[in-house]
């Protein structure tokens, strides 16, 4: 799911390049039962390395705030796990029954999740140019007594990949400028 919203007085044309922000959690998270404090590292890791080396191609990358150069920051605000969606025959009546059986016996399936937020602002003035909120679903994960369906950045990389891809396929929309 994706929610954004632009300043009506954003002007891609007026953009050439961007900062990127190292990837920040908020708040800090702290490590659970579904996500360890090595797998949360990962993760920043993980979207830090590929965002500079996959937008970097796509888009002028610095370090400097000048004028036409944006500023992006990332935040993670959620990593976890949520119920998985039953499939819609799962909801008739044998299979519901099935599938509850089935759950308790071996586990609950559950997915991966992730919340995101963006902000791209002017790096002179600071005004916000965009903001969005995405949230996604990675991998299945399957809960059983031994402790195994914890998220990993693996089950969570192609999510994380496809946003990448969407992100530098829309930078035309952000950056116009020469």
């Amino acid at each position: 799911k994706l929610m954004r919203g632009f300043n009506p007085r954003f002007d891609p044309k007026a953009y050439r390049g961007l900062i990127l922000e190292p990837v920040s959690f908020y708040p800090e998270p702290k490590a659970s039962n579904d996500v360890s404090q090595e797998t949360l590292s990962a993760l920043r890791d993980y979207m830090n390395n590929h965002a500079r080396e996959r937008l970097g191609a796509a888009a002028t990358v610095t370090d400097k705030a000048a004028p036409g150069i944006l500023r992006l920051r990332v935040a993670i605000t959620s990593v976890g796990t949520e119920d998985a969606s039953l499939e819609p025959y799962q909801y008739i009546p044998i299979a519901f029954v099935i599938t509850t059986a089935s759950n308790a016996a071996s586990g609950t399936t559950q997915e991966a999740a992730l919340l995101v937020e963006v902000e791209v602002s002017d790096s002179m003035t600071g005004e916000r140019m965009f903001a969005s909120v995405r949230s996604g679903r990675g991998e299945k994960l399957v809960k059983t007594a031994d402790s195994s369906g914890k998220v990993t950045v693996d089950s969570l990389k192609p999510l994380l990949d496809k946003w990448l891809d969407n992100a530098i396929k829309e930078m035309p929309t952000f950056i116009q400028g020469h």
